[in-house]
């Protein structure tokens, strides 16, 4: 879906006045979060030194970065795919094709930036993820700057960050946010919570789960959805679900690859596709089909049902996401939902999971036919849909 020309903001950074293009299907989308003001104000960024703005968002900070040193020295990075295009986009405009954009984890190896810009993301352990991944590509005495909201954690990161960097000192505050700075030290080890696998670089989060008589293998990561063990509505789904083995499934929204590997397992002789907006999610998802010798599934980074490709598809199966940043956005899982009946072959059909207080199936029929409920429990119901 192309970027609408009335999404746009304006907003002030420092002293930068900017407009900037956004997307419904970012979170949050239409503003820019006092965390990033607070970085703009504070991040110090001199001539010459390479920087990384990690998550990207918009693209404002990157923006701001590329003005203080130069567009061929700065990387943004978000893992979101929307994000990272629109990202992409606000640099173009602003002539600043030379700034790297980047979807997924921080590229480059050890000593590859002197400043990282980091606004906190969303739960501590995935807050833990990213502070050890930036620790690995910052190089020693190189700058970290950190901003993000109090009632999403940020006293406590901060607080974790001081067990892997050294504090440099709080820096503002405002609007309930506050930001701070970090030194990186000498080559050292991650210990602690920022060794533990699945948060560590290079490292899964591994664990087993049943279906019938097979006994899967997932590997996942901080940041990708229910990422310590498999959720019960998933769970629920894949216990009614009946798989064809020449079936065209595409799993919506694949999350590290349980729908879509034991799909995979049931129809090989057909196809598999999984798809998710988020490249933490599709870098797991294909750890986790390797694990299972499912390797044929084809995994895509991109947004709804259109990414894969016209189909069509026998079967779309899909744990609806409802989540926009911190609130419930019933017009994500919906749109999902329209995606999916446009690319179902004829006698084809939808199955979903989602929260009972969802009430999915009124937006399932207008797009599908006979529309009906396959299982429930007191926090979830499975529906499914024919195509017209």
């Amino acid at each position: 879906m192309p970027i609408d020309e009335r999404d746009e903001i304006e907003v002030r950074l420092d002293e930068m006045e900017l407009r900037l293009a956004t997307d419904p299907r970012m979170g949050p989308w239409a503003e820019v979060a006092p965390s990033e003001l607070l970085l703009s104000r504070h991040a110090w960024v001199e001539r010459g030194e390479r920087v990384l703005v990690w998550p990207s968002g918009h693209g404002g900070l990157a923006i701001m970065a590329a003005q203080r040193t130069q567009p061929n020295l700065v990387t943004a990075c978000d893992t979101h795919w929307v994000a990272a295009r629109v990202c992409g986009r606000n640099l173009a405009r602003h002539g600043l094709d030379g700034v790297l954009v980047h979807c997924g984890l921080p590229p480059g190896g050890a000593r590859s930036y002197d400043v990282v810009v980091m606004s906190l993301p969303k739960g501590r352990a995935t807050q833990r993820l990213y502070a050890a991944h930036a620790y690995a590509v910052l190089r020693p005495g190189g700058r970290l700057y950190v901003a993000g909201a109090n009632d999403a954690g940020a006293k406590s990161a901060l607080r974790d960050l001081e067990g892997l960097y050294e504090p440099q000192g709080l820096l503002g505050y405002k609007g309930g946010h506050r930001a701070a700075a970090f030194r990186r030290g000498e080559d050292a080890d991650l210990t602690g919570a920022y060794a533990e696998p699945g948060i560590a670089p290079d490292t899964w989060h591994s664990f087993s789960w049943e279906r019938g008589d097979r006994v899967y293998q997932a590997r996942t990561t901080a940041g990708v959805f229910s990422w310590e063990h498999l959720d019960e509505g998933t769970r629920m789904l894949l216990e009614v679900v009946e798989i064809a083995p020449n079936a065209r499934v595409l799993d919506l929204g694949c999350g590290w690859g349980a729908i879509g590997g034991c799909a995979a397992d049931r129809a090989r002789e057909g196809s598999v596709t999984l798809v998710d907006v988020d490249a933490l999610a599709t870098r797991a998802a294909r750890a986790t089909l390797s694990a299972n010798g499912l390797e044929d599934a084809a995994v895509v980074l991109g947004d709804g049902a259109q990414a894969a490709g016209p189909g069509p598809y026998d079967l779309v199966l899909s744990n609806l996401p409802f989540h926009r940043g911190h609130g419930v956005d019933r017009q994500l899982a919906e749109g999902l939902v329209q995606g999916a009946a446009r690319v179902l072959a004829p006698g084809g059909r939808v199955i979903i999971v989602a929260n009972r207080f969802l009430r999915h199936e009124r937006a399932m029929s207008d797009v599908l036919s006979n529309v009906r409920c396959l299982a429930s429990d007191s926090r979830y119901h499975v529906w499914a849909g024919d195509a017209h």
